[in-house]
């Protein structure tokens, strides 16, 4: 069975509510203010079936200018657009404004039904003919059928009918993506089964028992029951009108979302490809009516290329700050309605959300760009390369594209056989142009490094972690640092890293000065003195003697025991020859028996059997010392 959704468009009191009567048989006005008042208030639905395997739901929207936000619920989500005008009429101002939003919205496939065929001549029927045509040239639905019908007599249904299933058989197939998204348009409460929430469906299917996740707000409920246009079933596919009936405690509204838990976090910063309509302008810091899905929130407009006003018809890359947040994913078609009067002024697409956009100066705007540009199937590489400040989750990535994680895993996998992206441990990516941006951070970082400890071999990893990638974990970290040094980007340093370009060299003068620290440090044997007292004696910095020391230690030269005492390394080596040997003949050793051992004092033995304890050369049990198990 192939399902689809159909929204009508079209000024008030042309016929939309009479012509889906006459195509389904049903009703879409349900509320009493509706049958009172003879219009269409909110949003209406009605099943259609076009042939055996093939049927459609209708989303009726209201065509008064007061009622274009209720319009805006209902058009998310429509596959075929049944743009509506009244031949006695001919184009009206909604008839142009729901035009728009179909264009903006990039609702390319449609029919135009002109109704009321029968209460005019063939010669007029023909001038508002070609007034459509001429209104529908430069927009998605350009060369769209143009169809005369009457609800009334019948005129042009069955030909209509025929024209909706040729259109629906060049809709390309819709692909589930492995997570649920359901834009909520209706709530309401049925006796003995509780709250009802409808919507179209988007993403992946779903079934009775599933755990659905309300957004926002963070609550799971669970499934009870679906059905399809009053129809019960056991699961309901991607891109249909469906009923859930839930099990839940929380309050539903129209602008909820239930998505798949886990994936999906509202965002009150949105960065959007937006379209201003002709004659429209925006000033930076406007403040707006954002529409995308069944959601409706003010936001502000800023623009990222650091210009004051976004001319008529001009199309920019622009962040947008809604009051409320809102859940949505790359591709999302929105609205834009001005603040006050509430007319529509533009759309787009969205490209990404996150708080990295708050402040303009972080927006990269080349990467959105080509997000902007990027078809389905490049957007997730679009994506990672662009994204900041540090590799995201693959969860991170299905929440930001409305896709599942497998999807996504499948997808990774093409990019990474072609060398254009990589991924980390613990399910972080990056594509290609990404790494090269993280390194174009790293390596200033490591100059300014170098440059302040000239002796040092390289940054310490954790450091370059908390300054640059706080919010990665420690293992993803260490793979993306081993990805840099296998591309040449860093050099690997024992526990550091450095620029490929730096080696640690001394000075003349700081040479000569390392052979007397050495010498000295070797003719005191097991009573060095400490970093002061070297200091002290030759009349240098503290800052200066401790790099000194530092670069001797990371050479082999000496070997650091604790903070204030250093020995040579052919010292050290020799003590712990001599404490092997003589666990070797007494199989264990006692502090007093160490300090005899090794010929020097207390202050000494104590910190060298500690430090040989850690080297795993020796371990204490209680008071005594046994033979270790060398670490490696």
């Amino acid at each position: 069975m192939r399902r689809f959704v159909i929204g009508t468009a079209g000024h008030i009191d042309h016929g939309k509510t009479a012509l889906v009567r006459a195509l389904t048989g049903h009703d879409t006005d349900r509320l009493p203010e509706e049958k009172r008042r003879g219009i269409s208030i909110d949003l209406g639905f009605a099943p259609l079936a076009l042939a055996p395997d093939l049927v459609a739901g209708i989303v009726d929207v209201p065509g008064h200018e007061r009622f274009v936000h209720n319009m805006l619920a209902g058009a998310a989500g429509v596959d075929v657009a049944l743009l509506v005008v009244a031949a006695d009429e001919g184009v009206m101002p909604q008839t142009r404004e729901h035009l728009a939003i179909l264009d903006l919205l990039g609702i390319s496939t449609g029919v135009v039904a002109i109704t009321k065929c029968d209460l005019v001549e063939q010669d007029w029927l023909a001038l508002v003919q070609e007034e459509v045509r001429q209104n529908l040239g430069g927009t998605c639905l350009a060369g769209a059928p143009v169809l005369a019908v009457s609800a009334v007599t019948g005129q042009g249904l069955s030909e209509l009918r025929q024209t909706l299933v040729e259109l629906v058989q060049d809709l390309p197939p819709v692909a589930e993506t492995g997570a649920v998204r359901l834009p909520v348009d209706r709530v309401f409460s049925v006796p003995g089964f509780g709250t009802v929430v409808t919507g179209t469906l988007q993403g992946n299917g779903v079934q009775a028992g599933d755990h659905l996740e309300i957004l926002p707000g963070g609550s799971i409920v669970r499934v009870r029951g679906v059905q399809i246009h009053g129809q019960p079933v056991t699961k309901a596919p991607a891109r249909c009108r469906v009923a859930l009936n839930l099990v839940e405690r929380e309050k539903l509204e129209r602008g909820n979302v239930l998505v798949t838990p886990g994936l999906f976090r509202p965002q009150d910063t949105l960065v959007v490809k937006l379209r201003l309509l002709p004659g429209c302008s925006l000033r930076e810091g406007a403040r707006v009516r954002f529409h995308a899905g069944a959601v409706a929130v003010l936001a502000r407009v800023h623009l990222l290329n650091g210009g004051r006003e976004l001319v008529a018809g001009g199309e920019e890359v622009v962040a947008l700050r809604c009051e409320q947040p809102v859940v949505v994913c790359w591709g999302d078609p929105f609205i834009l309605r001005s603040y006050s009067p509430a007319i529509t002024i533009g759309g787009g697409r969205l490209l990404d959300g996150g708080e990295r956009y708050r402040w303009r100066k972080r927006a990269n705007l080349k990467g959105l760009q080509a997000l902007a540009q990027a078809t389905e199937s490049e957007s997730l590489l679009a994506l990672l390369g662009h994204v900041e400040p540090q590799p995201p989750a693959i969860a991170e990535l299905a929440g930001r594209l409305g896709w599942g994680c497998q999807q996504v895993r499948e997808r990774l996998q093409v990019f990474v056989a072609r060398g254009e992206a990589f991924v980390l441990a613990g399910g972080h990516a990056l594509a290609k142009t990404g790494l090269e941006r993280m390194s174009r951070q790293v390596v200033p970082m490591l100059r300014r490094y170098h440059a302040k400890y000239p002796l040092r071999n390289g940054l310490p990893r954790e450091e370059l972690r908390q300054a640059l990638f706080p919010d990665l974990p420690s293992r993803t970290f260490q793979d993306l640092v081993r990805l840099m040094v296998d591309q040449g980007v860093l050099v690997a340093a024992g526990e550091g890293v450095r620029w490929p370009g730096f080696r640690p060299q001394l000075t003349a003068d700081q040479a000569k000065l390392a052979c007397q620290l050495v010498e000295d440090l070797a003719v005191a044997g097991w009573q060095p003195p400490t970093p002061a007292e070297l200091c002290a004696k030759y009349q240098c910095g503290g800052e200066q003697m401790r790099e000194l020391l530092h670069y001797l230690v990371t050479q082999g030269e000496l070997v650091r025991i604790n903070e204030e005492i250093i020995l040579p390394a052919q010292t050290v080596q020799a003590g712990m020859e001599l404490i092997k040997e003589f666990l070797s003949k007494h199989g264990q050793l006692t502090v007093s028996q160490a300090r005899a051992v090794l010929g020097t004092t207390r202050r000494f033995t104590l910190p060298f059997l500690t430090f040989l304890d850690t080297n795993g050369i020796t371990q204490r049990t209680g008071e005594v010392r046994l033979p270790g198990k060398p670490k490696h």
